[in-house]
């Protein structure tokens, strides 16, 4: 009896010793199975790409982006805004007494002459008289105030242009037409000529649009005369026509922007590891956020990858799905099951899953490896055997 006890404590030993042994170079062969979920629920081009938005959908002209759950529907095509000066878009005066002094708003025949490229024009003359020796400068002023439309962030870029010419007599002719914008509450002169006629003046902006709108408002102007010696000057300034011309981004009508409530796609439920040859459920479940509209769902596998020792072995893992339709009640939750079989050895992989829900695309994806055999470290099969055998053999000396 005693001899009987001190061989079923050794068996008993040896088993635990055994058992842990094979626990231990078989945990080494399971794949840690986890899941990457997130919602690609759902370009405002690349800026509000580089702010997080993300697309829902996009196509040569449109664009459906997303962010914190507020959608912006976008125009994709950049459009561009002409703004006259006609009374409308833009307001328009003149002085003698520098841009922002004493200023006298255009008539109505001004307006008219100045708002089309053709050859009418505006013409403003302030006189100066030089007494005895003395020599001054004296300037014609006509001040332009355009309201624009846009949202600031939406612009790309702001052409300003004038057409007309600056003379002003005294000592002979002289002539010069410049251009001026208030940038950050200072006027700058950006462009002149000094053709005898009708000529060109413009400015172009691709950046630093803060600078020169103010309350939707751009504020620029034209100037012409200079040095006068004695005697009187007459300063003309002749103004032909004006625009600012706003390139943009814009929706295809009016901008879109909403607040969703998106599904969301969640991987919850499935093994821990996959043993080839083996099916193995896995389930996928979408929520429906919206607080009173269903959403049907179809669910299916939009990609798999898999390798081992460096080669593609895509084709050895099979999926199934057992419905790829959802239907999702409003704040509800529902899943479908896939089943998961590897048919071969595997040392990494992911399958990701994909449900299009109408208006929501999302999708989440699963990391997989495969159990053993095959990822047991090199010869572990053989160590398991030996292991094996040496307690037979100690189990069979002990009981015999």
């Amino acid at each position: 009896e005693e001899n009987f006890n001190i061989i079923m404590k050794k068996i008993l030993g040896i088993s635990i010793v055994f058992l842990f042994i094979v626990n231990f170079v078989f945990s080494q062969s399971y794949a840690q199975h986890n899941s990457d979920s997130k919602m690609k629920c759902s370009e405002y081009y690349n800026k509000l790409i580089s702010e997080g938005w993300k697309v829902v959908e996009q196509d040569e002209t449109d664009a459906i982006l997303e962010k914190d759950g507020i959608r912006k529907h976008v125009y994709l095509l950049a459009d561009t805004h002409t703004y006259k000066i006609d009374n409308v878009d833009s307001q328009a005066y003149w002085t003698c007494s520098g841009f922002d002094n004493n200023n006298i708003e255009f008539t109505s025949d001004q307006y008219n002459a100045i708002d089309g490229d053709d050859d009418n024009y505006v013409l403003t003359t302030c006189d100066y008289e030089s007494g005895g020796s003395g020599t001054r400068s004296e300037y014609t002023y006509n001040k332009f105030v355009t309201t624009i439309d846009e949202n600031i962030d939406d612009i790309s870029q702001i052409d300003i242009l004038s057409k007309g010419f600056g003379s002003w007599y005294t000592a002979g002719m002289r002539y010069r037409y410049e251009l001026w914008v208030k940038e950050s509450g200072t006027w700058e002169q950006k462009d002149s000529h000094s053709s005898s006629g009708k000529d060109t003046v413009s400015i172009s902006y691709t950046s630093g649009f803060s600078d020169i709108i103010s309350s939707s408002k751009i504020i620029w102007g034209l100037k012409t005369g200079g040095w006068i010696g004695t005697g009187t000057a007459h300063i003309r300034l002749y103004a032909y026509y004006g625009e600012v011309v706003v390139t943009y981004s814009s929706p295809t009508t009016t901008r879109s922007t909403t607040t969703i409530t998106p599904p969301e796609l969640i991987h919850i439920e499935g093994s821990g590891f996959y043993t080839i040859n083996k099916p193995t459920p896995i389930l996928i479940y979408i929520k429906n956020n919206a607080k009173d509209t269903p959403i049907t769902c179809t669910v299916s596998v939009s990609d798999v990858h898999a390798t081992y020792k460096g080669n593609d072995v895509s084709h050895l893992v099979d999926i199934s799905l057992q419905s790829n339709e959802i239907v999702v009640p409003a704040g509800e939750t529902k899943a479908t099951q896939a089943i998961v079989n590897i048919l071969g050895p595997i040392e990494e992989g992911t399958i990701t899953f994909s449900a299009d829900c109408g208006d929501e695309t999302g999708e989440t994806s699963v990391k997989i490896r495969s159990g053993y055999p095959i990822n047991l470290p090199e010869n572990s099969i053989v160590i398991v055997v030996i292991i094996f055998s040496s307690m037979f053999v100690i189990f069979y000396k002990e009981l015999f």
